[in-house]
């Protein structure tokens, strides 16, 4: 037995949902993180496959600011959005956002100056959980 994460009464171990309270038994941090994972993935291929599209234009609208693998190794999980991009010197671009209550997950990326690499940033309650880097030199 195992108890409700939300009434705290005792429920199967298996119980997806509480049967007193009605409450679904996920953890929403595993959710987003997961998702997170999904989004990293789909972004990653897209990136593969469909690299020179429109980096080009993305690159030239930065005027000058890129990604590089020394501003990559300088953040570190915890930081915020403000901080993040502090380092990096510019706003990222907004890849995906969703939000569940007062949960929010922002995924954001940069290119590198030859506009095939990049970073991607994700931030969990203004918070950088994850990141990746494809290319950077």
């Amino acid at each position: 037995m195992k108890k409700c994460k939300h009434c705290q009464s005792e429920i199967d171990d298996k119980a997806k949902v509480c049967p007193n309270c009605r409450k679904k038994q996920t953890n929403p941090v595993i959710k987003a993180i997961c998702i997170f994972f999904g989004v990293m993935l789909v972004f990653g291929g897209l990136a593969t496959i469909f690299g020179g599209t429109d980096t080009e234009t993305t690159v030239k609208e930065d005027e000058g600011c890129y990604m590089t693998i020394e501003k990559f190794n300088q953040i570190n999980t915890g930081m915020t959005y403000e901080e993040v991009k502090n380092v990096i010197g510019c706003d990222g671009k907004l890849s995906t956002e969703s939000a569940a209550g007062d949960q929010s997950m922002k995924v954001y990326y940069w290119y590198a100056k030859n506009g095939v690499s990049n970073a991607t940033f994700s931030f969990y309650n203004n918070e950088l959980s994850a990141k990746s880097q494809i290319g950077l030199e």
